[in-house]
């Protein structure tokens, strides 16, 4: 991990993303508890990875992206303004909707509050 704590070696990213957490392979919406929150880089892609336990116990990676304009300082799912690097607490309940990209890949759409810790 560099000075910034993005996650740079392959097992880095592979012990917070990989092996414990999967990214969605379905569109979906699940309730689910933030368990971690790491930096991820690889190329020119930066992102926020959040690690969450379902309710029904499946873990999930999901990446927030750095936002464009008019918010361009947070990391956030695609739509909703909440900066899941600053203004989030670990053990917090969240409902995720997760949505298919044109291309087929799943991404994290939204994020809602229902509890915070």
């Amino acid at each position: 991990m560099n000075r910034s704590g993005v996650l740079t070696t392959k097992e880095e990213r592979e012990e917070f993303v990989g092996q414990n957490y999967h990214t969605p392979q379905e569109e979906c919406v699940v309730i689910a508890i933030l368990d971690s929150r790491n930096w991820y880089n690889r190329g020119s892609v930066y992102a926020l990875v959040c690690n969450f336990t379902t309710d029904k116990g499946q873990k999930l990676a999901l990446f927030a992206f750095r936002r464009r304009l008019p918010n361009p300082e947070i990391y956030a799912p695609q739509k909703g303004d909440i900066d899941f690097a600053h203004d989030v607490q670990e053990g917090s309940w969240w409902k995720c909707t997760i949505k298919a990209t044109k291309s087929k890949r799943f991404k994290w759409y939204s994020a809602e509050l229902i509890e915070q810790k």
